[in-house]
C-alpha cells in the first residue's frame, strides 16, 4: 500500500512539473518576446534595405616635409534609396571638417606635420535597388530639359561635330524619350570595355572605341546632351567584401524632377542595384590631396546581413542590447546561415512530428526530410526535386537487380551507396555541359542527405516492399515540401533570428504533442467500420 501511494505521488509530481514545464516555456518566451517588441517599435526602420556594408574610407599619409597638409574627399549623403549612418572618424594629427552643399565632403588638414598618419571614414550604409520605367508617351520633342545639365564640359564635349552627327544617326526613326534613351544607351554599353586608371572624356572614347566606366558614362551624357536632353555624371562605389581603390562613374538622366541611373558599363538601364553607392554629382574627381608626401589608400567594404526584414531593426544598440544573439554574426562566431538552421531546425521538428503522430503520414527517419529541405534550399527547388526522384529511381531499379544476383545486405548498401556518388557527379556533369547551374552547386550536404536517403529507401524496401517504399517516398516528399517552405520563408527566418526565445514555445507545443493519445487521422479512414 505504501508502495502504491509512493508510485501515486511520484505520478502526481511528475505531472505538476510536466505541467509548470510547458508553461514555463510559454510564459518566460512570451514576456521576452512583448519586451522586446516594445523595445524594436520605437528602432522599426520603414526604409527595409536590400543590402547592408560598413564601409571604411582609409588613408595613409606620410609628409615629405613640415609645410601643410591637406586632404579633400566627397562622402555621401542619404536619400531615397540608401541610408547613411553610424559615421565614426579618426585621424592623427590632422584637423577635420566637413562641407555640406549639393556635394557633401570631408577635409583634413594639418598646419605642419612630419609623423606617417592614418585617417579613417567609416560609416554604415544601408541600401535598395531601385528600377525605373520610362514613360513612353513622353516624345522628344516634348521634353523639357534643364539648361545647366546641357552645356559642353571639358570631357563631355556635347557640342563636337562628330557627337551631334552620332547623336542624330542613333536616333532615327525613334518615337519617344524611351526609344532615344535605348538608342544612346545600346551603343555605349557595346563598346568594348577596358580598365584604365586615368580619366577619359567622351571624344575619346568615341575615336577609340574601349573605355572604362568614366568614358562610356561621358558619352552617353554627351549624347544626350547633345539632342537637348539634361545628364550628368554620378560617382560612387560597387559594394562589395573586398578592399579596393576603383571607383565607378554612371550617367543620370533628369526626366520632369527625377534623376534616372543609367550604367552603360553593367548594363544597367533606367536602374540602379542595391549595392551601389551613390557618393556625388556631376564630373568630379572623388579624392583630391596636396603634393608634399607619399600617399596611399584604400576602401575597406565588409557586408553584414542581407535579411530585409533583419534589416528594417539592425543597429548596434539592437545588436547588443535587444538581440544578444547577433553578437555571434557580428563577431564572426557562427555565419548567419548556420545560426538560421539552428533556430529552424526545431519547428521542421514540430512539422514532422504532426505528420506522424497527428496526421499518421510515414516519413524516411524522422529529421530526414528536414535535411532534404535544407540541402533543397542550397540549390534549386524544382531541379533538386527531380534529382532527387531520379536518384531514388535509379536506386530502385539497381536494388531491383541487386535482390536478383541473391546480393547480401550490407554490401548491396555498400554498393547502391557507391553508386548514388556516381549518379551525382554524373548529374554535375550534365549540369555543366547544358549549363544548368543548380546541377554544379552541390556541396557535401546535399551528397550526404542524397547518401542517407538512398540507405533508408534500400532498407524501406526490404521491409515493406517496393510499393509501400513508393509510398513512404511520396509521403517524405510531401513533409519535405512544407518544411522547405518554412526554411526559405524570410518572414519566419527573421521572426526566429530576431525572437530566438520563441523556439522554446516551439518546445512547449512540442511536449503537448507528445501526450496526444487520439486516432492518427489517416487511421480513421482504417478503423472507420468500427467508428460506425
Amino acid at each position: 500500500m505504501t508502495v502504491l501511494r509512493s508510485k501515486m505521488n511520484l505520478t502526481m509530481i511528475s505531472k505538476k512539473m510536466y505541467t509548470l514545464t510547458v508553461w514555463v516555456f510559454i510564459i518566460l518566451p512570451l514576456s521576452v518576446f512583448i519586451y522586446k517588441g516594445v523595445k524594436l517599435y520605437g528602432s522599426y526602420d520603414k526604409f527595409l534595405p536590400q543590402k547592408i556594408y560598413e564601409v571604411t574610407y582609409q588613408f595613409y599619409i606620410n609628409p615629405k616635409d613640415n609645410k601643410p597638409l591637406s586632404l579633400k574627399t566627397f562622402i555621401p549623403k542619404s536619400n531615397q534609396r540608401q541610408k547613411i549612418s553610424e559615421v565614426h572618424v579618426q585621424s592623427d594629427y590632422f584637423d577635420f571638417e566637413e562641407e555640406h552643399a549639393e556635394n557633401s565632403r570631408a577635409i583634413w588638414r594639418s598646419v605642419t606635420s612630419d609623423k606617417f598618419s592614418t585617417i579613417a571614414y567609416k560609416f554604415l550604409y544601408k541600401g535598395k535597388a531601385i528600377k525605373y520605367e520610362l514613360d513612353e508617351s513622353l516624345l522628344l520633342s516634348g521634353y523639357s530639359s534643364n539648361s545647366d545639365y546641357i552645356a559642353s564640359e571639358h570631357l563631355i564635349e556635347s557640342d563636337h561635330l562628330e557627337i551631334e552627327t552620332l547623336a542624330k544617326r542613333l536616333i532615327q526613326d525613334k518615337p519617344n524619350l524611351k526609344s532615344t534613351l535605348k538608342a544612346l544607351f545600346d551603343y555605349c554599353y557595346a563598346i568594348p570595355k577596358i580598365s584604365v586608371s586615368k580619366s577619359t572624356g567622351a571624344l575619346a572614347t568615341l575615336k577609340s572605341n574601349k573605355a572604362s566606366c568614366n568614358g562610356k558614362s561621358r558619352l552617353f551624357v554627351a549624347l544626350a546632351r547633345s539632342l537637348g536632353i539634361s545628364a550628368r555624371t554620378k560617382g560612387g562605389l560597387i559594394l562589395e567584401n573586398a578592399n579596393k581603390k576603383t571607383s565607378h562613374l554612371w550617367a543620370e538622366i533628369l526626366v520632369g524632377d527625377q534623376w534616372i541611373p543609367f550604367d552603360t558599363l553593367n548594363g544597367h538601364f533606367a536602374f540602379l542595384p542595391a549595392n551601389f553607392l551613390e557618393i556625388y554629382n556631376g564630373d568630379e574627381v572623388l579624392l583630391t590631396r596636396s603634393a608634399n608626401s607619399d600617399f596611399n589608400y584604400n576602401y575597406a567594404i565588409e557586408e553584414k546581413t542581407t535579411n530585409t526584414y533583419i534589416n528594417a531593426f539592425y543597429s548596434a544598440e539592437f545588436s547588443k542590447k535587444v538581440s544578444p544573439i547577433w553578437m555571434l554574426i557580428e563577431e564572426k562566431i557562427i555565419s548567419y546561415d548556420i545560426l538560421k538552421m539552428l533556430l529552424l531546425f526545431p519547428i521542421c521538428g514540430l512539422i514532422i512530428a504532426v505528420f506522424r503522430n497527428v496526421l499518421g503520414i510515414k516519413t524516411f527517419g524522422t529529421f530526414l526530410s528536414i535535411l532534404i529541405a535544407f540541402s533543397l534550399a542550397s540549390t534549386d527547388f524544382y531541379i533538386g526535386i527531380l534529382l532527387f526522384v531520379a536518384t531514388i529511381g535509379v536506386i530502385g531499379l539497381l536494388s531491383y537487380v541487386l535482390d536478383l544476383w541473391g546480393i547480401l545486405y550490407t554490401p548491396k548498401l555498400t554498393i547502391i551507396l557507391t553508386f548514388t556518388i556516381l549518379w551525382i557527379l554524373f548529374s554535375t556533369l550534365i549540369g555543366a555541359y547544358f549549363k544548368i547551374e543548380a546541377l554544379t552547386q552541390f556541396t557535401l550536404f546535399p551528397i550526404i542527405v542524397l547518401a542517407l536517403v538512398s540507405q533508408q529507401f534500400t532498407r524501406s524496401v526490404v521491409e515493406e516492399g517496393y510499393l509501400d517504399s513508393f509510398k513512404i517516398l511520396f509521403q517524405t516528399l510531401l513533409a519535405t515540401t512544407l518544411c522547405y517552405v518554412i526554411i526559405v520563408s524570410k518572414a519566419v527566418e527573421s521572426f526566429f533570428i530576431v525572437f530566438p526565445e520563441m523556439v522554446f514555445v516551439v518546445l512547449a507545443i512540442t511536449l503537448l504533442l507528445g501526450k496526444w493519445i487520439g486516432l492518427r487521422l489517416s487511421e480513421y479512414k482504417r478503423f472507420q467500420f468500427l467508428i460506425s
